[in-house]
């Protein structure tokens, strides 16, 4: 018997107690290249395509003194077109300086329209994950055109 309740009596004592045990897995964050936070001023970008023209559509956060904290400021940024047809160069130029403003950000839209074919698709896409400077935004995420 007094087996018995030398056993129970910590079970009873642990389950009783008002306090609630929680574990919360924690695991430290890898150095090197492990996930990277989205942070910067760059909330979302998109590039909307058309067979014969590029644009670039941005959603900044505002940081003007007069802007509330969670106030966010939309821009169409247009890219001419190139001599031969669709601007990289300059569409690079341009997703660049956004990259500059949030060097963390990897994800982008493409949103191209139903009558784009599939070599330009493949080339404006491969535009957009890097240029000669090194990665702009690796992770393209296919959408509808607007």
């Amino acid at each position: 018997m007094a087996s018995l309740l030398f056993l129970l009596l910590p079970f009873l004592l642990l389950t009783s107690s008002a306090q609630k045990l929680v574990g919360l897995h924690m695991q430290a964050q890898a150095t090197g290249g492990g996930a990277t936070p989205q942070t910067g001023e760059l909330e979302h970008i998109a590039v909307v395509m058309t067979p014969t023209d590029l644009s670039i559509r941005a959603r900044l956060k505002r940081t003007d003194v007069r802007a509330s904290t969670e106030e966010l400021e939309e821009r169409e940024i247009p890219v001419p077109p190139g001599e031969t047809g669709l601007n990289l160069k300059g569409l690079q130029e341009k997703l660049r300086t956004l990259k500059a403003l949030s060097p963390l950000q990897q994800k982008i839209a493409l949103q191209p329209q139903d009558d784009v074919l599939t070599h330009q698709l493949v080339v404006v896409m491969d535009a957009i994950r890097s240029d000669n400077q090194g990665d702009l935004f690796p992770q393209v995420v296919l959408g509808l055109a607007p």
